[in-house]
């Protein structure tokens, strides 16, 4: 059987289409799924959102599960599945944040933001432990550039400064950006690869996505999304939990909630810990201020319209 007639066969299911149903006209519904496993649930999660066109927000034990979700995912809906990792190797440990989650992590919150098309995004308890920028604040220091708008090259380079992104001769990371007469190499948060922006005089005429490595073009675009390191923008602005950042009728899936509210406690009480130990000259925000607790996380997952894939339920 070819792998489209599996993906028309779990659309059409009317089991499928009940869960769709259910969480289409209830306020708040909370389902448990008895007998799934390897890639059943993600088929069922591609089957529910041809039904019912909302974000998924899947939550596995741990990052290796969420991996492998991941691939399950890919394979049936391709670049709308989504990975949200931690950003911490360390909290409290500026050099012990990791770059390319921090990139991955600024990628779904601008994706989500944008409001373009659903999403799948899949994620483990450390990750869900971190507090997020507000979507107003993260419209405001977004800066969006659409072909033939007209746009300064030395307006650019000002907004790009006060985003704190490193002028450097080539790209080779996120939050760098290079000049060469009238060409702007910028390396985003918010995508896996720079953009190559191109002027005639103040106007646009080329947006590209290209490879730091080879230099050679990707794909052309007609618009981008510049987005600075969100992970210090928390440090200045408003925080909120993810469920919060999320739109209100989007599905949580998690494979145990059990283990990720208890693993989101741990994760809570280390970073109290780490906190009373600094000995820094630097103010630091409270714990409670960046990540959230055991109490607060269960509070704030009673409102979330969900799916229990797990051995045990939580939710009645």
């Amino acid at each position: 059987m070819k792998l489209d007639d599996l993906k028309n066969r779990y659309q059409s299911d009317q089991r499928v289409i009940a869960i769709s149903e259910k969480f289409r006209n209830s306020p708040l519904s909370h389902v448990q799924l008895l007998g799934t496993a390897g890639s059943l649930n993600a088929f069922i999660s591609y089957g529910i959102s041809k039904n019912l066109p909302i974000h998924q927000f899947i939550v596995l034990p741990d990052k290796e599960e969420a991996a492998y979700f991941l691939n399950d995912l890919e394979a049936l809906v391709g670049e709308r599945a989504l990975f949200y990792p931690s950003s911490y190797r360390k909290a409290y440990e500026t050099e012990k944040t990791d770059n390319a989650n921090i990139q991955l992590r600024a990628e779904v919150l601008n994706k989500i933001s944008s409001k373009e098309q659903q999403y799948f995004i899949v994620s483990y308890p450390e990750a869900l432990s971190e507090y997020v920028i507000t979507e107003k604040n993260l419209q405001k220091n977004t800066l969006d550039i659409h072909l033939n708008d007209n746009l300064s090259i030395d307006f650019l380079i000002e907004t790009l400064n006060a985003y704190h992104f490193e002028r450097v001769d080539f790209v080779g990371d996120p939050g760098q950006f290079s000049v060469r007469g009238g060409i702007v190499d910028i390396y985003s948060f918010a995508n896996e690869n720079p953009y190559r922006v191109e002027f005639f005089g103040d106007e646009i005429d080329s947006i590209r996505v290209f490879d730091p490595a080879t230099q050679l073009s990707l794909k052309k675009l007609s618009r981008i999304a510049i987005l600075p390191n969100v992970q210090e923008k928390i440090l200045e602005e408003a925080r909120v939990p993810i469920f919060q950042f999320m739109p209100d009728n989007t599905l949580f899936w998690f494979k145990d909630f059990s283990i990720c509210r208890d693993k989101v406690g741990e994760q809570y009480n280390q970073n109290v810990e780490i906190f009373q130990k600094l000995d820094s000259p630097l103010r630091h925000l409270l714990p409670e201020e960046l990540f959230i607790s055991k109490d607060k996380f269960i509070h704030a997952s009673l409102r979330l319209n969900t799916i229990e894939f797990g051995q045990q339920t939580y939710f009645q």
